[in-house]
């Protein structure tokens, strides 16, 4: 999973045979949850200059929430994607 450039969304994660997109902020220990979400808008969540806005314009209100606790075993230290 991508830890992202953002003040507001520390990683993301997309599982593309469930269409499954994983986002967890820095202000939260809850791993969110989107269902049935393509591909294309992962990637361009990666890629957008603003993630949160791009997250509350695109994702937020448009797919379905599921929340799940943060798992206590990942990591800090995986690499940074993108930018802001």
């Amino acid at each position: 999973m991508p830890y992202v450039d953002s003040t507001t969304i520390s990683w993301v994660d997309y599982d593309p045979a469930a269409r499954t997109l994983d986002i967890r902020f820095h202000a939260s220990p809850v791993v969110y949850s989107y269902a049935d979400v393509p591909e294309s808008v992962y990637r361009a969540l990666l890629e957008a200059p603003a993630k949160r806005a791009y997250y509350r314009e695109h994702i937020e209100s448009v797919y379905a929430l599921q929340e799940a606790p943060f798992p206590a075993s990942l990591s800090a230290a995986s690499p940074v994607v993108g930018g802001a």
